[in-house]
């Protein structure tokens, strides 16, 4: 769906616009835009908007590339947007409903449509450029592009909407303040009566790129193996497994070894996962029916002193909230006693492989001779560099699993039950190391954590350089990182 076309546009006009679309996308120097082949378009009358179908669904992404990437406007200076169809119906909010009110039978074809899709989204082969589009939006721009686009997207939807929020907010008690007659208009603030109010600086870069979250969360559900010989005699099996839903619940889930933010090890750890419930009796968490055994693994890793910690969240083996009555679907706990010390033997009985990976050819890598993964930078600490030259060997050093029977996910409280190694994992960050546990917060990213607190203590030291005359408030400090680092 393309927003903000001229409501009055004429077809030939309409014509020539989408042409003009297809002779950019031919010109460009991005394969997969040059790629994109419309199928047919129709708008509405008088509206302010149209539908466009390309022949396949891997053209999504590049055409809403072409159109969003780009500042194009209509005549009144409005500037087109394109969302995927599905994407626009979720929106909600006035814009969704009045465009339902303006076309109520297109509505409820795309309800329509939105439901024969999700009853046939299970299994649905998805390529791994479609599952990095989802998860990893930015993916096909260089790592400049993708900072220039974050602090355009930071000046939309947080400079101007602060501003435009604070502004609206003075006009009302104005208001206020003429209808009572008693009471003084407050005064404007003064940093709201110049051009920008808030003025958004460059993103810092990171020192790492590729493969740098210390933390993630994968869901337990079934995938597709292809070349294996299937039930009914097919060349591909449904197998339980562990990864991402991009997709939604009702979709397989999406290994996590094609995405350029999750290190090697996590992947690693999502194969012994795999191979684990090849042989487990206990199935994975349905979430639309509640029944199941495994739900959720959280991983949290160091790079810098090679300890990983695992938390894995499952449903009582009893039954869970949607179990049958006749008890189907229960289970012993002797068994699931059993399959959770065979998963903490096989996680722990030595290093955790380094899987092959399945990475693109990244716009980055030209930009950093190749190496997109590390770009060196004066504050590395003597630390990086045995992880660098690939010294670093990973072990699981603290387990904990996490009983969970309700519908949704466990609050931050929820008991924990520690069974293998340390109550904790360390992390170094900067001069300081940090013990971290299972429900504690810390950046998901350890060396882009240093770019940021390193660039706060620079601006503490432009106040004063003498901590004695220095008063510091780390306010929601969480684990306390940037306060003991400054």
């Amino acid at each position: 769906v393309i927003h903000n076309v001229d409501k009055y546009i004429r077809p030939k006009q309409l014509e020539k616009l989408v042409a003009s679309w297809i002779a950019e996308a031919e010109a460009s120097p991005d394969a997969a835009i040059q790629g994109i082949k419309i199928d047919k378009t129709k708008k509405p009358q008088n509206k302010g908007w149209m539908h466009l179908w390309v022949e396949e669904e891997s053209m999504v992404q590049p055409f809403l590339c072409l159109i969003n990437d780009t500042n194009r406007v209509n005549k009144y200076g409005k500037t087109l947007v394109a969302k995927r169809h599905l994407d626009d119906q979720d929106t909600g909010g006035r814009e969704r409903s009045k465009r339902s009110r303006d076309d109520e039978s297109l509505s409820n074809d795309a309800k329509k449509t939105k439901v024969d899709e999700d009853d046939d989204c299970t299994g649905k082969p998805r390529t791994v450029d479609e599952i990095r589009d989802k998860l990893t939006p930015y993916w096909r721009k260089s790592y400049s592009d993708q900072l220039t686009k974050k602090k355009v997207e930071l000046i939309k939807r947080s400079a101007i909407q602060i501003v435009k929020g604070v502004k609206a907010r003075f006009r009302t008690l104005e208001k206020e303040a003429r209808r009572s007659k008693r009471k003084q208009p407050p005064e404007l603030y003064e940093w709201l009566k110049g051009k920008k109010g808030i003025n958004i600086e460059d993103v810092l870069p990171s020192p790492q790129v590729v493969g740098y979250r210390n933390k993630s969360e994968f869901t337990f559900g079934h995938r597709n193996i292809k070349g294996v010989e299937g039930k009914d005699g097919g060349t591909s099996a449904r197998v339980p497994s562990v990864g991402f839903l991009p997709f939604g619940w009702k979709s397989d889930v999406a290994s996590p070894h094609c995405l350029q933010n999750i290190p090697s090890e996590m992947c690693g750890i999502a194969d012994v996962f795999n191979a684990f419930l090849i042989d487990c009796p206990l199935p994975p968490y349905q979430a639309g029916i509640h029944r199941g055994v495994w739900r959720t693994i959280t991983i949290r890793s160091s790079a810098r002193t090679g300890q990983i910690m695992i938390i894995v969240v499952h449903a009582p083996p009893e039954g869970a909230a949607g179990a049958r009555e006749c008890g189907s679907d229960a289970y012993s706990r002797e068994v699931f006693e059993k399959e959770r010390d065979r998963l903490v033997k096989m996680l722990t009985e030595g290093c955790i492989p380094m899987p092959p990976r399945d990475l693109p050819e990244s716009p980055a890598d030209s930009e950093t001779g190749g190496n997109a993964e590390v770009v060196k930078d004066e504050k590395v600490t003597p630390a990086l560099n045995a992880e660098e030259e690939g010294t670093i060997s990973f072990k699981v050093t603290s387990i904990y699993f996490q009983e969970f029977d309700g519908l949704s996910h466990p609050t931050a409280n929820h008991p924990v039950q520690h069974v293998y190694g340390k109550k904790h994992i360390e992390e170094v960050l900067g001069k300081n190391t940090f013990e971290i546990s299972p429900g504690s917060f810390f950046q998901v990213t350890t060396r882009g954590a240093e770019v940021l607190y390193e660039e706060v203590a620079d601006r503490v030291r432009e106040v004063s350089i003498n901590p004695a005359e220095t008063l510091l408030l780390d306010v929601c400090c969480g684990t306390g990182t940037i306060g003991l680092h400054c």
